[in-house]
């Protein structure tokens, strides 16, 4: 932040693709590492005092990136102990990247977002089976339920056939034993009737023949 000249030359291996891609960023590349220092500062300091903890690593990790590469490209350095210097101080800087990450990733103990996320997603398609197999089970409990009330009206309707079929036999069976009871009532009548004349006739004659003998 306060002598970002001696950084210049190096920041540019970065700052002009970068521009090219992002062209609101500032043309004056000592702004930029200002900028890249004053941000490293805030950073740090929330991430030390736990303040916004996840967001601030986040911010370092993306500062850290371009700086490492800028910085510490020892795969062009053709001198064997500057090459060995930039390497150790590129896998220092992927060590303090992976620091970062897990500061990220780190929750606490809360459930993190994928987690939630997750779990909501597992809910809901519970909750989606649950309905479709209660849907289901409805519309079989429906289908039975119209069957079964099918099945009384028609047992309904037969039984009304057969019990209007019966009552026509008995109404036709009581007619017959009636006109057939007085059928029989009437020859017995007339048969008695006829007999007891004949008695009568009998014992008048044979009363009026002993009248007649004494």
């Amino acid at each position: 932040m306060r002598h970002p000249a001696d950084k210049v030359k190096v920041a540019e291996r970065v700052t002009e693709p970068l521009r090219q891609e992002l062209p609101f960023l500032p043309e004056n590349t000592e702004t930029l590492v200002r900028i890249n220092g004053g941000v490293q500062v805030v950073a740090g300091l929330m991430l030390a005092r736990g303040t916004f903890r996840r967001l601030a690593a986040t911010v370092l990790a993306g500062s850290l990136v371009p700086t490492t590469i800028a910085g510490h490209p020892f795969w062009s350095e053709l001198d064997e102990e500057q090459r060995s210097r930039q390497q150790m101080q590129f896998w220092k800087n992927t060590a303090i990247l992976g620091g970062l990450i897990l500061a990220l990733a780190d929750t606490e103990g809360a459930p993190s977002t994928s987690w939630r996320v997750r779990g909501q997603l597992r809910r809901a398609d519970r909750a989606l089976h649950h309905s479709k197999a209660g849907g289901t089970a409805r519309r079989a409990m429906k289908q039975i339920s119209e069957s079964g009330g099918q099945a009384l009206r028609t047992l309904d309707a037969r039984a009304g056939q057969e019990l209007a079929k019966g009552s026509d036999v008995a109404s036709h069976a009581l007619a017959s034993g009636r006109a057939k009871g007085s059928d029989v009532a009437s020859h017995a009548l007339a048969s008695g009737r006829a007999k007891g004349s004949e008695v009568a006739s009998h014992a008048l004659a044979s009363g009026r023949e002993g009248r007649e003998f004494w």
